[in-house]
């Protein structure tokens, strides 16, 4: 990705060649008249109101604004992932950096992923990944994360199963988007295809954002597991194990898990509750 001051510079530039023609000319207006710094500029891209019209004011530059609108996502993620949780222009920003770059998969993949765990908006993550097939036809990733979304958040199985079928059917889709359809549809519902879903989307992301978010999901399922089996384990006994290895000797477990970034789970005495050895999930997760 190109260096921000060259990106900002960039844009800047063809906002002005194009606002004598394009009807745009108020907003660099306005940028002289208030000299607004660099990231109070950026800030303003997602109240635009369409990707349509900053394709149209950034003609000849759509992929370096569409550079400046990524910037702008990871930030606006980021701040609102620390502090209030709300995300209401998220999906309006991944819907602006879709039009400018079309052939952009990782914001789909990804800007739907965020819109359906954080922004709680399963629905909207749905459309912008249909708008991902049209541009994208070819790509497998893209039909791949619609079945994801059908199966861990819309627990819509059979949806899941097709569009995870679809996946399996473009070139370079790996032989695991077959054995998930296989699973959608004869075992809807099953954690462990959860998790395993989960598991693939850390290992095969490229997207340190995304990772933690398939991180967090794997640790929570499992977690709810364990716990399950504590509880067995506790009916069975009349007491809490003194160490997980014991649910492996009760048969209730074959073996203990360890998380794809190496993390183990441990009982928390106090809580009574299983968490991550590295730490308990925050109460939002």
């Amino acid at each position: 990705m190109r260096r921000i001051t060259r990106i900002v510079h960039g844009l800047l530039i063809g906002l002005l060649i194009c606002a004598a023609g394009s009807g745009v000319f108020f907003i660099q207006t306005r940028i002289d008249r208030i000299r607004k710094p660099r990231e109070a500029i950026v800030r303003e891209l997602m109240y635009f109101p369409s990707g349509k019209f900053m394709r149209v004011a950034t003609v000849g530059y759509d992929n370096l604004a569409a550079d400046l609108v990524w910037l702008r996502a990871i930030q606006y993620y980021g701040q609102h992932r620390l502090t209030d949780l709300k995300f209401e222009y998220l999906g309006h920003i991944f819907d602006i950096l879709t039009t400018l770059n079309p052939r952009f998969t990782d914001a789909y993949t990804f800007g739907s992923l965020l819109l359906a765990d954080d922004a709680k908006e399963p629905e909207r993550a749905l459309l912008l990944l249909d708008k991902g097939m049209r541009n994208n036809p070819h790509n497998w990733r893209i039909p791949f994360t619609k079945g994801f979304i059908y199966y861990v958040f819309l627990r819509d199985f059979f949806k899941a199963g097709k569009y995870f079928e679809m996946a399996s059917t473009k070139d370079g889709a790996p032989e695991m988007a077959a054995r998930f359809a296989s699973f959608s549809y004869q075992r809807g519902g099953d954690r462990i295809t959860a998790i395993n879903l989960w598991g693939e989307i850390y290992t095969r992301s490229e997207n340190e954002v995304e990772k933690v978010t398939a991180l967090r999901y794997w640790k929570r399922l499992v977690s709810e597991i364990l716990d399950e089996k504590v509880n067995e384990y506790r009916k069975r006994f009349g007491r809490y194990p003194y160490a997980l290895s014991e649910l492996v000797e009760a048969g209730l477990v074959r073996k203990l898990p360890v998380a794809p970034d190496g993390d183990t789970f441990v009982f928390n005495w106090r809580r009574r509750r299983i968490e991550p050895a590295s730490g308990p999930l925050r109460k939002e997760e």
